[in-house]
């Protein structure tokens, strides 16, 4: 229990509400993905589309530079997971099918697709103008394609968002990663060129 000098008898009993309702929340959310979600035909097809994502992206990795593109690539998926969840937090979108009830909104996309494809787009197009040009394509493939097929097979429901509001976010996430990752390299080759 809340200490009740911090919040004081009324915060207090809003905040035993907000942990009531959320539990129901939960409740809900298990109920539904147990009886609608699970082992459903979307279902099914985020987890092979997971699979194949991860065995593609493993099969093109350059191994040698494994840890940088997995920073990146982490980078990415954290920033992906934070905006998902404040998105579905502000009910500007919602997905009516996840892999798991109660992890992430959207465990495939924030985990695999998203940061392995950029990843990928990391790898092979070094030179900024390149990539920048490589995530404009990927961004309207995303926000254009992928999410209306998401929208249309049942997984994703827009509320509050468009697939315009994606499209410059998928490209500044990359571009400010590209970027941070310079910044590390450049970092870390002059801390070894002073040793």
């Amino acid at each position: 229990m809340i200490n009740k000098c911090i919040l004081g008898a009324a915060g207090n009993m809003l905040f035993n509400e907000y942990v009531s309702a959320k539990g129901h929340m939960v409740a809900l959310r298990i109920d539904h993905w147990i009886k609608y979600e699970f082992l459903s035909s979307q279902w099914f097809a985020l987890i092979v589309t997971t699979i194949l994502i991860i065995s593609i992206w493993w099969w093109l990795l350059d191994k040698k530079r494994l840890v940088e593109l997995l920073l990146f690539g982490f980078f990415v998926a954290a920033t992906s997971s934070i905006m998902d969840g404040v998105g579905t937090e502000f009910n500007a979108w919602e997905y009516s099918v996840k892999i798991l009830p109660t992890v992430f909104p959207l465990l495939m996309v924030d985990l695999s697709i998203l940061p392995l494809v950029l990843m990928l787009l990391y790898q092979y197009f070094e030179e900024w103008k390149h990539f920048i040009m490589a995530m404009v394509i990927a961004s309207a493939i995303f926000s254009f394609i992928v999410e209306p097929i998401f929208h249309y097979a049942g997984i994703y429901q827009i509320f509050t968002w468009t697939y315009y509001y994606s499209f410059p976010l998928y490209i500044l996430i990359a571009a400010f990663y590209k970027w941070l990752m310079q910044v590390i390299i450049d970092r870390q080759m002059r801390e070894r060129s002073l040793q």
